[in-house]
């Protein structure tokens, strides 16, 4: 186990427009595995190393308003790099699922946000928001003679519906 851990993050934001901005951030992550990590489904797993991990991100915000001021529209896309040291990842084994520790763990990809929000009157408004993530996953496996990465495609959308009413 690494003592003395220092976490950070340096992020920076240019207006390259009134409704485009551009920014960039990058870091450093760390996660102990969590309690459901050491004892789901019975017994300890108290083996389990923490992360320890690297981030890069690129990207632009664009934000538009209508002239009335009622409806909201927000875009935000982004290009990121993760490097991760014993990531913590539940892999199925025979018909239970465990958590085990890959040693080298990269993903890059590209994260898309898209957010609209109608506001009816000062009282009540309406936000559809959206996220799409396409990314690539790479784990460095051994094997006996030689290190390969394991591509792992990955697709994650989630949408969501807001209703706000404000007194």
């Amino acid at each position: 186990m690494r003592e003395g851990i220092f976490v950070y993050s340096v992020a920076s934001e240019y207006q390259l427009h009134r409704l485009i901005k551009l920014f960039l951030n990058s870091g450093t992550t760390f996660r102990r595995a969590t309690l459901n990590d050491i004892y789901w489904g019975g017994g300890s797993r108290d083996t389990l190393r923490p992360e320890y991990g690297r981030f890069a991100e690129i990207g632009y915000h664009l934000l538009k308003e209508s002239k009335k001021k009622d409806l909201l529209f927000s875009l935000t896309q982004s290009g990121y790099v993760r490097k991760i040291k014993d990531n913590i990842r539940w892999v199925p084994v025979g018909l239970d699922w465990l958590p085990v520790n890959f040693n080298n763990f990269s993903a890059m990809g590209i994260q898309s946000s898209l957010k609209l929000i109608k506001t009816f009157n000062p009282v009540f408004n309406v936000g559809i928001a959206s996220q799409v993530d396409m990314g690539q996953y790479y784990v460095w496996q051994e094997t006996s003679d030689k290190k390969h990465p394991l591509l792992i495609p990955a697709i994650n959308a989630n949408s969501s519906l807001n209703l706000g009413i404000y007194r």
